[in-house]
């Protein structure tokens, strides 16, 4: 909508195998913000366009190496985030994530 881009959500699903990537959280983490990187790029914006993203885990004790794949992944300024626990995720996955950004 306008110079918005709304990314819904997004497992750590390598787009190769189109498998979830072994290790659990970070990994995924991980996975997961160079599956949004994509296709932020198809749309002429990169990771630091994101400013809201929203964490789905499957397991709040594994926030903790979720958030270091988080910092790790994104540039600074940090987007805006709100991480919530859930009891289930498709495909088995440790959690997901959705997020807004804004094209340049």
């Amino acid at each position: 909508v306008g110079h918005t881009i709304y990314l819904s959500g997004e497992l750590g699903i390598d787009p190769a195998t189109g498998a979830l990537v072994a290790g659990g959280t970070g990994p995924e983490t991980t996975q997961i913000f160079a599956n949004i990187e994509n296709t932020l790029g198809e749309l002429g914006a990169d990771l630091s366009a994101i400013v809201k993203c929203t964490v789905y885990i499957g397991d709040m004790a594994d926030y903790a190496e979720m958030n270091a794949a988080y910092k790790a992944a994104l540039p600074d300024p940090k987007p805006a985030r709100a991480t919530v626990g859930v009891s289930g995720l498709a495909v088995g996955a440790n959690l997901e994530i959705d997020c807004i950004a804004v094209r340049p």
